[in-house]
């Protein structure tokens, strides 16, 4: 338990398995090893990035541990990038609708440190270059109804280049 306590989970696991083949149906040494697993599986769902199972695991490891600082921050961090993996989700839904002020909203409130990060900076940057393009073609179609065929040709080629993975 003292292993547990002081976040040796390793120790604290094996230890527990050298009591239980000593003692079959150790209870606090089967409630310890259980605790030591929810934390084992706790890393191992964190790192294929399943949050929700990550989240529910830490939980019930903090009822047995609700002290222990490292899985209060692995608890606040599984749910911060749970956050941030829906709203780069629910940012990519906005994007396919052109609703590109939601979009950059959801992506804002995805943090510089998270995992997600740097795909919410490219979905941002990608935001920037639709509205260029979007910006240029409106542009364009002001130049037509004005009979300013040659801008509007040049506004429309403007719009093109700043769409994304546009390739003349």
């Amino acid at each position: 338990k003292e292993a547990a306590i002081n976040e040796d989970y390793s120790t604290a696991y094996d230890i527990c398995q050298r009591v239980l083949s000593l003692h079959k149906g150790h209870e606090e040494a089967t409630e310890l090893k259980e605790v030591v697993e929810m934390v084992r599986d706790s890393k191992v769902a964190t790192s294929a990035q399943n949050w929700p199972d990550a989240i529910l695991l830490m939980e019930k490891a903090l009822q047995a541990y609700p002290d222990s600082e490292v899985l209060q921050t692995g608890l606040g961090r599984a749910r911060a990038e749970l956050a941030a993996q829906t709203n780069l989700t629910y940012a990519a839904t906005l994007l396919e609708d052109i609703r590109f002020n939601e979009a950059r909203e959801a992506l804002g409130t995805i943090s510089s440190n998270s995992m997600y990060a740097a795909d919410a900076a490219s979905a941002l940057e990608r935001i920037g270059k639709l509205e260029m393009a979007e910006a240029a073609l409106q542009r364009a179609n002001e130049a037509i109804v004005n009979g300013q065929d040659d801008t509007a040709y040049r506004e429309v080629a403007a719009g093109l280049a700043a769409y994304p993975g546009y390739r003349k």
